[in-house]
């Protein structure tokens, strides 16, 4: 019962969020043709305990505006389109809806395997939030042997359907990200840490792509031309938020980003390699030529 009415909720708000202004014979109408309602009218009493709740649950406010034929808004769109953690929050149980919605037909609601680990989200949440060590045991990618690790931890990162911890670690004197699909246990000691004021998670991850950071590199300016439909999807999807324009031509488009050159990166350009050209800095230019010969030698 529980669900069900947290799936209200969360339908409600994705309704008056898609179409920004929306009254409440209009709401009623999509209620009753919804899988949630059961073919039943929105009440307006309910209406009024959901738009509640939804407050009370997710400081979300959704107004009426009563010179405009009392239509029904989320108060600061743009602040919360802003706010990832708790969008973050919200398309998780708008997926969640989405899947109890489609449940006589599963075989047409595809999804992808997600890695596991989702067990330890709490007990690293906890121990963030009281500043205790995590104790660790670790099975590293590409060997069966397992590590232990006291982990002071800093934050956490999801990537690609993955979550990380991000910490100082004991046993390696310096800092340590961990895969929490990796993890064969995580438990929460009595020791605690202080956590440091000078650091700060936003900016640890700022300049690299994806999850890798390599803090002994220098910060590059990397230059990219991609071409045809794919700057489309650039300019919708960018690669990093430092993305910018720098000059457009016929059937190309040149984007410039301030970043450090790691692993993931290079992974992101050779996956796209047959729609863009690497411009700038010369050396990482020279590194896509020799992949690309390997690529090549390799299907000979």
């Amino acid at each position: 019962m529980a669900n069900k009415t947290l799936g209200r909720y969360i339908w409600l708000y994705n309704t008056i969020f898609q179409f920004k202004k929306i009254s409440f014979e209009e709401i009623n109408s999509r209620w009753q043709t919804s899988a949630i309602s059961d073919g039943r009218p929105l009440a307006l009493r309910t209406f009024h305990m959901h738009r509640q709740a939804i407050e009370e649950m997710f400081d979300i406010n959704i107004e009426c505006d009563a010179s405009d034929g009392y239509k029904y808004y989320i108060e600061d769109m743009e602040s919360l389109k802003k706010d990832r953690a708790k969008q973050w929050l919200i398309n998780s149980f708008s997926v969640g809806n989405m899947i109890d919605e489609g449940k006589q037909m599963p075989e047409r609601i595809l999804l992808d395997d997600v890695p596991g680990g989702a067990e330890f989200l709490s007990t690293v949440i906890g121990a963030m939030r009281l500043n205790r060590v995590l104790m660790i045991t670790y099975k590293p990618l590409g060997t069966d042997n397992q590590q232990t690790f006291h982990i002071h931890p800093y934050c956490m990162k999801e990537h690609h359907q993955r979550w990380y911890v991000l910490g100082w670690a004991k046993e390696r004197d310096g800092m340590r990200q961990l895969a929490f699909d990796r993890m064969i246990s995580a438990e929460m000691t009595t020791e605690t840490f202080v956590y440091p004021v000078d650091f700060n998670p936003e900016a640890y991850y700022s300049n690299d792509i994806g999850v890798t950071v390599e803090e002994n590199k220098p910060v590059e300016t990397i230059r990219i031309r991609v071409f045809g439909k794919q700057v489309g999807l650039f300019r919708s999807l960018p690669l990093h938020k430092s993305q910018r324009v720098v000059e457009t031509g016929e059937g190309y488009c040149d984007f410039e980003y301030n970043l450090r050159i790691n692993s993931e990166l290079k992974r992101e350009l050779l996956a796209k390699a047959n729609n863009i050209e690497v411009l700038e800095p010369q050396h990482l230019r020279e590194e896509m030529i020799k992949e690309a010969r390997s690529i090549l030698k390799r299907y000979k």
